[in-house]
């Protein structure tokens, strides 16, 4: 491509570290948008347009020299994708062993011939496998460390302190090993803060249920084993959900609840 234009999906830690790194390196970036608003994870690959970091809406970018980055544009299909969430991305079920190859993270680092540091590692094990990171699974990530990472990162793209984010996975991890006591997968029918840490750092599966920012309802499961995962997602219809998505080896799964 003579030029290249970076379409990014959701934000979330590990996009905003992918955005400033394409920004570091001077690359050309926009947001996947709907109805001139960036998405979020509920619409991303329903986005029908690309707004400028200052939120106004740009011209779509031409297929040959568009980047997109864990989202989608309706009718245009991208020289590249880079994404680790849908069947058919190109990190979509690699291993905690592949997780830096699997991450959308390491996928912008080999496009752009970097080499990553400690953090880049942290980012990319707790976006791509964060059980597996924290069970040792991950090459060259310290589970430790991470631990330390995580409170700090969470803490700032939460905009508030280290010790109200550890405070909140306490309250979580106290709630979880109630429930696992009772020998079944935890359920939450409310949300609960910084409930996917706290399974993490237990090494707890759960599900909860959430309502996106469109209003659908829809019920998650985290942490859970190949066939585990495999069980709820065959039974998802039976449960009442709808557009049921899912990945064995990165251990989630997640459906819809009818309107």
């Amino acid at each position: 491509m003579e030029m290249r234009i970076f379409v990014l999906g959701a934000a979330d830690p590990e996009m905003g570290r992918i955005e400033a790194v394409l920004r570091n390196f001077r690359e050309t970036v926009l947001y996947a948008a709907v109805n001139g608003t960036r998405v979020y994870p509920g619409n991303a690959y329903q986005a029908d347009g690309v707004i400028d970091a200052a939120g106004a809406v740009v011209e779509t970018p031409s297929a040959a020299e568009t980047v997109t980055v864990e989202c989608a544009l309706t009718g245009l299909v991208p020289a590249k994708a880079v994404d680790h969430h849908r069947p058919g991305d190109a990190g979509y079920g690699l291993s905690p062993a592949r997780f830096w190859e699997g991450s959308s993270l390491g996928q912008i680092f080999a496009v752009l011939g970097l080499e990553p540091t400690a953090e880049d590692l942290y980012a990319a094990a707790a976006d791509h496998c964060l059980h597996a990171a924290y069970r040792g699974d991950c090459p060259e990530v310290n589970p430790e460390g991470l631990m330390v990472w995580r409170a700090e990162s969470r803490a700032a793209f939460q905009g508030r302190s280290v010790a109200s984010v550890l405070a909140d996975v306490a309250k979580a991890r106290k709630l979880l090993r109630e429930w696992s006591q009772a020998g079944d997968i935890p359920h939450f029918a409310t949300t609960v803060a910084e409930l996917p840490e706290a399974a993490a750092r237990e090494g707890l599966p759960f599900t909860a249920e959430m309502t996106d920012r469109n209003g659908r309802r829809k019920v998650v499961l985290q942490g859970a084993d190949p066939m585990t995962i495999q069980a709820w997602m065959a039974t998802g219809g039976d449960m009442g959900l709808v557009d049921v998505y899912g990945d064995l080896i990165r251990g989630f799964a997640g459906g819809y609840l009818p309107a």
